[in-house]
């Protein structure tokens, strides 16, 4: 049976999951009004959990098991969002992601679930996913991500935000010269910051301090130090740093930052290095 609305899925790392009914709680936001979601699960009972969230939502929702038959659907229909989970027989998500943005960079969005370490994180984004999600985790940050995603660049980064970030990064350059000198390596919807000294985490809230202005942003992932990377790509190592999903841009830094997206050729949602 599926969820009613004011109905809390709560997953945990073996994929199992409970329902919490909330007393009092109704949501009544259709924040993918007239949106098509294609959820791929080899777990009926997960695939069944998820389209009814997103049901409630507006959304128009079908259903694949596995990568294979995702990527048919993919083919044969216009989606604006896939979400799937990476372990499945008969065709795996990050496969399935990959040959997405073969087809179309930026749509549609997609989003990878996992509960193994199936994937570096930064491999993830790199190869075009706008998002990672670990198990357990929350549909109402699930669905909120997604909405953000969606949200055309210019209108996401000059939305307002609900509170200042408590954690600040200051790089003594303009934000030109960041891009010009490589400290920053832009992507589709925000940076590699190389830097070998963090005192925060994956998931922390940052500000970026530039000499003409500031970026807020979600750190999706931190490396403490040079990694081995593919052999077969342009990064033998990856070098220390953190990638920067952006979430809000000052006004005095708006433009150059659209301007230098928008030369953004890259498959990347942040990139890897």
């Amino acid at each position: 049976m599926r969820p009613s609305v004011g109905v809390i899925l709560c997953i945990d790392w073996v994929s199992r999951f409970h329902l919490l009914k909330l007393p009092n709680v109704v949501r009544i936001s259709r924040m993918f009004k007239g949106k098509k979601i294609l959820v791929v699960d080899d777990e009926q009972d997960l695939r069944e959990i998820l389209s009814a969230d997103f049901e409630s939502e507006g959304a128009l929702v079908e259903e694949a098991k596995n990568g294979k038959e995702a990527l048919g659907k993919v083919k044969s229909s216009a989606f604006d969002v896939v979400v799937s989970d990476i372990r499945m027989p008969g065709g795996d998500g990050v496969s399935l992601a990959r040959d997405i943005k073969s087809l179309d960079v930026l749509k549609p969005v997609v989003f990878l679930i996992t509960g193994f370490s199936d994937i570096k994180s930064w491999e993830a984004y790199e190869l075009g996913a706008e998002g990672l999600v670990t198990k357990p985790f929350h549909l109402d940050a699930l669905r909120e991500s997604i909405d953000r995603v969606m949200t055309p660049v210019a209108n996401r980064w000059r939305a307002d935000l609900a509170k200042e970030p408590s954690l600040n990064v200051v790089l003594n350059q303009s934000v030109s010269q960041a891009l010009e000198e490589a400290s920053l390596k832009m992507g589709r919807g925000g940076f590699f910051v190389k830097q070998a000294s963090h005192q925060f985490r994956a998931g922390d809230f940052l500000r970026l301090k530039f000499l003409d202005g500031f970026i807020d942003g979600i750190a999706r992932w931190v490396r403490a130090s040079d990694q081995p990377g593919n052999p077969s790509s342009n990064h033998a190592v990856l070098p220390a740093g953190f990638g920067l999903e952006i979430l809000h841009v000052s006004p005095a830094i708006m433009d150059s930052l659209l301007s230098a997206n928008l030369q953004v050729s890259s498959k990347a949602f942040i990139p890897q290095a």
